[in-house]
């Protein structure tokens, strides 16, 4: 007995000497899943969501619009600046203060209101160039663009001045005439003269005894207190500074 070997147990022998484990049938399952499909992964707890953002509240500034129009022409050297304020629906807001800046030149006004459409104007006045005008709110937005302010264009020339028409020569002045009439009397009695001629200013008569006269009208009248033949003359001037005169003779009957 003593010098006999062991045989070796056979291994369906050393199997049954250990108590048996139970393993649940989903987990031999689930592990050969996992190793068909070359590992597993097991997804992280699913975190809480951040709470959303509120909604902008209406007729809060949100979008600032610029626009800047130069001026051509006579209206050179200024710009056109117009602003609108909208809210982040696309609707206007109404008396936001906008502030008006530029890197040359002035605006008036410099500080604006928006109108019940959100919109407000002013006037750039510049030299000729790039101008920068920035537009800003009171809640913080800001707007910048960039206008060519043109020149004024030079004042057209003169006319240059037509020449003084020739003055037409006058036609030539007719000389002044005259004719001495004479109603003759007797010694005593009234002798009347007159005139054939045209308009006078004056005339001045000589009565041949030592009598003489001045008139504007054509006639006078003289007494001779004596009897004989008398010469009589007349000088006249007219408005245009002519002159003519005359003489006749005549008798004086006595009474």
């Amino acid at each position: 007995m003593l010098g006999r070997m062991h045989e070796p147990m056979p291994i369906a022998t050393l199997a049954h000497t250990r108590p048996a484990r139970h393993v649940a049938p989903g987990l031999i399952l689930f592990a050969a899943a996992c190793l068909t499909l070359g590992g597993c992964s097991f997804a992280a707890p699913l975190q809480p969501s951040p709470p959303a953002a509120p909604m902008p509240q209406a007729g809060t500034p949100a979008t600032l619009e610029l626009g800047l129009a130069p001026g051509i022409g006579d209206a050179g050297g200024t710009a056109a600046i117009n602003v609108r304020v909208l809210d982040a629906y696309g609707a206007p807001v109404a008396q936001i203060g906008v502030m008006l800046t530029s890197t040359d030149g002035t605006i008036s006004p410099s500080l604006i209101g928006t109108d019940f459409g959100g919109r407000g104007s002013a006037r750039l006045q510049a030299a000729p160039g790039f101008v920068t005008v920035t537009a800003s709110t009171t809640s913080g937005l800001s707007r910048t663009a960039v206008v060519a302010i043109q020149p004024i264009p030079p004042a057209p020339p003169a006319p240059t001045p037509l020449p003084a028409p020739t003055p037409m020569p006058e036609p030539p002045v007719p000389p002044l005439t005259v004719t001495l009439l004479v109603t003759s009397g007797t010694a005593g009695t009234v002798t009347g003269f007159s005139l054939a001629t045209q308009a006078i200013a004056r005339a001045t008569w000589t009565f041949g005894d030592g009598g003489t006269a001045s008139t504007t009208a054509p006639a006078t009248s003289h007494t001779y207190s004596v009897a004989g033949t008398y010469t009589a003359s007349v000088t006249v001037i007219d408005t245009r500074g002519r002159t003519a005169s005359d003489s006749a003779t005549f008798t004086i009957r006595d009474r």
